[in-house]
């Protein structure tokens, strides 16, 4: 999950290239794969990462993981 990180924000990073250097073809493309790498990332954390949290962690817990969360 943490590599996906990194991968979505070197997305983003070929996105904002893309966009300052106004290629068109690379926007597309570049966009397409962000698209890609960025549903199945979601999919991942809303369908086992989240509902697992939720299963295992107590309110308490859960607070001081959004409080880091929020800091990171």
């Amino acid at each position: 999950m943490m590599e996906e990180h990194h991968d979505v924000r070197l997305g983003l990073d070929r996105l904002l290239r893309a966009v300052r250097g106004n290629e068109m073809g690379e926007l597309q493309d570049a966009f397409g794969e962000f698209a890609d790498e960025l549903e199945g990332h979601h999919a991942k954390e809303e369908e086992i990462l989240f509902p697992s949290i939720d299963t295992t962690l107590d309110q308490q817990q859960l607070r001081a993981l959004v409080e880091k969360m929020l800091l990171a």
